[in-house]
């Protein structure tokens, strides 16, 4: 749920400007495929979880946390594409709240959850990167 407010927040300031909006999705799509290749490559366990907790394919490994690398990635893009720093900020502290209930909740460790972080932010720099030279290209051709 608090991935979806966070998703959320970010189309909303966004939306307005057509080569963000479609950076913003595109480099979540990227982000997502992203992590579902590093844990498949890594293969890194979760930590201990209850009998009852299962986790298939690709997310039974831990290591990035999706989480970590999805709240990141939404509050880092919102920080590159707009400098909007109450914005960012509000996200920046949602994403906090969502790696401490993973790590709380024994889903990963705190390196599963720094990696995902790392990754997101890189990602978004990278789409927010992407997005701009594509709109210099378009205005100027």
């Amino acid at each position: 749920m608090l991935l979806f407010l966070m998703f959320a927040i970010s189309l909303w300031l966004v939306h307005t400007y057509p080569y963000l909006l479609k950076g913003f999705l595109g480099g979540a799509t990227a982000n997502v495929v992203l992590n579902y290749a590093l844990k498949a490559l890594t293969r890194e366990s979760r930590p201990h979880l209850s009998p009852n907790e299962a986790f298939y394919g690709a997310q039974k490994y831990g290591m990035p946390s999706g989480h970590a690398q999805t709240a990141f990635f939404f509050a880092a893009f919102v920080y590159f594409a707009t400098a909007n720093l109450p914005a960012a900020g509000l996200l920046l502290c949602l994403s906090a709240a969502c790696l401490m209930q993973r790590y709380m909740n024994h889903y990963h460790t705190a390196m599963q959850l720094i990696a995902g972080s790392v990754v997101g932010v890189l990602m978004a720099y990278w789409a927010v990167h992407i997005a701009r030279t594509q709109r210099a290209r378009q205005d100027s051709g």
